[in-house]
């Protein structure tokens, strides 16, 4: 992934947390568009992140504590008042 970053530098991928299907996916798209809801903070992780931290620590994500936010018409946040 670092070199397709290197190859491709007006190209933005991450992953969320929560993820918005449960199982970890990943999204391309270009730096020049307009971020979606998801690609804002508070959800997005960049992939290249995530893989530095796995690589410097293979127990990274099971040590850390992910926050996120929800806006208010998000399905989980209504879950979660529940």
């Amino acid at each position: 992934m670092r070199k397709l970053h290197s190859d491709c530098p007006d190209v933005l991928i991450y992953l969320h947390y929560q993820p918005s299907y449960y199982h970890v996916h990943c999204h391309v798209t270009s730096v020049a568009s307009n971020p979606t809801w998801g690609a804002m903070v508070g959800q997005a992780h960049l992939l290249e992140d995530v893989l530095e931290n796995i690589e410097t620590r293979s127990d990274y994500y099971q040590r850390k504590t992910l926050r996120y936010t929800l806006g208010e018409q998000h399905d989980l946040l209504k879950v979660l008042k529940e």
